[in-house]
């Protein structure tokens, strides 16, 4: 769904700069276009190996340690304000 709106939004920066608008716009839209690729090449596989049936408990083990050090290293800026 990421990367279909991307492209929504990246041809409807060209279709208004051609009626008009501003260059910004273009610039807007390229750079919220640019995520279509980081999509298709860094999230997919990464969504396709963590759905993937063949993990084993370990690399579950390990994968839920990491997200909890890295959601624990997330609130800690808070707790030093």
């Amino acid at each position: 769904m990421q990367a279909s709106l991307a492209a929504v939004g990246l041809i409807s920066s060209i279709a208004a700069w051609l009626a008009g608008a501003s260059f910004l716009g273009v610039v807007g839209g390229v750079l919220l276009g640019s995520v279509i690729p980081f999509t298709l090449i860094v999230i997919l596989p990464t969504n396709k190996a963590l759905l993937s049936p063949r993990w084993t408990s370990s690399q579950h083990r390990r994968v839920s340690a990491f997200k909890q050090k890295m959601h624990r290293n997330v609130g800690m800026p808070n707790r030093w304000a």
